[in-house]
């Protein structure tokens, strides 16, 4: 999913290719700008998932084992919904993809 601009670009071309209608350059140009952002996004967010990970591992140790376990719930329970929210991201990232050629578009 790191996928630099200029990849975007060579995906436009190849998909105008094959679908016979060349984008706009202003066109191609946004479309890897919100490609390149979606990336970005899901890269800070995988970062701070890890950074969550290695905080909430670290906290749990020298607790009592009963809020050990009432804690590792809770941040179980965030850890899921930055991973939702990452998956989000990257499904936006493949919906932006030129070349996706899994939406039906009606002719």
């Amino acid at each position: 999913m790191n996928a630099p601009a200029a990849a975007s670009g060579r995906a436009s071309k190849a998909a105008a290719a094959r679908s016979g209608t060349a984008p706009s350059a202003p066109t191609a140009a946004l479309l890897g700008e919100a490609q390149a952002a979606v990336s970005t996004s899901a890269n800070v967010l995988r970062d701070v998932r890890e950074r969550y990970r290695a905080v909430s591992g670290a906290s749990r140790n020298g607790q009592h084992e009963a809020l050990a376990t009432a804690a590792a719930g809770t941040e179980r329970t965030s850890l899921i919904r930055i991973d939702l929210a990452l998956q989000g991201l990257e499904n936006a990232w493949l919906l932006l993809d030129p070349t996706d050629q899994t939406l039906v578009l009606d002719d």
